[in-house]
């Protein structure tokens, strides 16, 4: 039997992973706001217990993948995901979402870089770049067709791509455990060595942020932006739906307008990041972060304000497009001031930053919300984003400028 190469497989997996990621993002997020009508502080909530059993797992789950082995991690936290999201559109009862939240964060940890890992163990680092991309344009490609397919489906029925999109990863775990091979498998004495490596690793990474102040600056930076993101990235579909009421407009489902908002806040990233790759070179990082940074928070708040849904939607789609340009520049110099021995400790102590920044700030903003107004709520996120700003100039002291090119790969979701 002929077997498929690891970089196909790799492709192949994201490419299908894209696609169901497609008929989950608008699906479940609608589905929260208009089926199951959940309040600002429950809205949020559900991220926050996504967020909080990333955290605490993130580090177990990633030490399980390096000891035991990339392919399982990947095919548990597939199957476990699928399951986690694809379930929601089976209940509307809070307590419920929100266990199978914490169950898709469990899932989460698992899948964070064991991909990506196993195609550099397998294919080798000789031409990885060009494998990366690939298969994030890949993963692109099929996002924005499942964006599609969400606007026809979810006329049908608004559970329907929820529901299509869990059973996809689920078959995307069953890809993954047949096409994945692991050359060679680990040994109890490989993962003996590997687990004492991954401890000496993890001490060497927290001793290089402390001991370099750039890299210890952009640690709080993403934990600012992991204090302004959560409440947006929870209310702004509320926002969208109930205040601007796009869910009352013509005869298209709420979930189809939400996909159709996706797919041109992904059509203009794509965009900015092709317009911005060559000018970016030469600019000093930390500056042009705190213009994006700003910048990003004042069309933030614009989206909050204005009561005119156009006005809003092109306020929002420029704050989206903006962060779309930032998050890479971040990582491209994180990764210009990290060894590469320590770089994937590096930036899971960065994600943890992010994410215990949404779980302290995530409940706060809701409780705002649902207490005044999801207005207010949105506004607030606006001003949590600008220390951000403030950390990122901090941190340019003796700058050198990066280029996006530099950038680690983005996690499959």
């Amino acid at each position: 039997m002929h077997r498929v190469s690891p970089k196909t497989t790799y492709v192949t997996i994201l490419g299908a992973q894209g696609f169901a990621r497609g008929l989950l993002f608008a699906a479940l997020v609608s589905y929260w706001v208009v089926q199951a009508r959940l309040n600002p502080l429950q809205l949020v909530l559900l991220g926050t217990a996504l967020e909080g059993t990333l955290f605490l797992l993130q580090v177990p789950t990633g030490a399980f993948a390096d000891a035991v082995g990339r392919r399982p991690a990947t095919v548990i936290g597939y199957a476990i995901l699928g399951a986690g999201l694809g379930l929601q559109g089976l209940t509307r009862d809070f307590g419920s979402l929100l266990v199978l939240q914490a169950i898709s964060g469990a899932a989460w940890a698992f899948l964070i870089g064991s991909i990506e890992a196993w195609i550099a163990q397998q294919a080798g680092t000789d031409g990885l770049e060009r494998v990366f991309m690939r298969g994030g344009q890949t993963g692109m490609a099929g996002l924005m067709v499942g964006l599609c397919m969400t606007v026809l489906v979810g006329q049908v029925d608004p559970r329907l791509p929820i529901l299509v999109g869990g059973t996809l990863l689920i078959v995307v775990s069953a890809l993954a455990a047949v096409l994945m091979v692991e050359d060679p498998p680990m040994c109890p004495q490989a993962a003996t060595s590997r687990w004492h490596a991954i401890v000496a690793a993890a001490a060497t990474g927290v001793g290089r942020i402390s001991a370099n102040r750039t890299l210890f600056i952009l640690v709080l930076v993403a934990l600012a932006l992991g204090i302004s993101s959560e409440g947006w990235d929870r209310l702004y579909t509320a926002h969208l739906m109930r205040d601007l009421g796009l869910a009352s407009i013509g005869s298209l489902a709420p979930v189809g307008w939400l996909a159709l908002v996706g797919l041109a806040e992904c059509l203009l990233g794509v965009i900015a990041l092709q317009l911005a790759v060559p000018r970016v070179s030469r600019a000093d990082p930390g500056v042009l972060l705190s213009a994006l940074y700003v910048s990003r928070a004042a069309l933030m708040v614009c989206f909050a304000l204005i009561p005119w849904l156009p006005g809003a939607l092109t306020a929002f789609l420029g704050a989206e497009t903006v962060r779309r340009l930032a998050e890479p520049l971040i990582d491209a110099w994180i990764a210009r001031e990290t060894p590469q021995e320590v770089r994937a400790t590096v930036l899971s102590v960065v994600g943890q930053a992010d994410s215990l920044g949404q779980i302290v700030a995530g409940p706060l903003v809701g409780l705002l919300g649902s207490l005044a107004s999801i207005r207010s709520a949105l506004a607030a996120s606006a001003g949590l984003m600008l220390p951000a700003g403030f950390l990122a100039l901090r941190a340019s002291k003796n700058p050198v400028p990066v280029s996006l090119d530099a950038a680690p790969p983005s996690t499959p979701f």
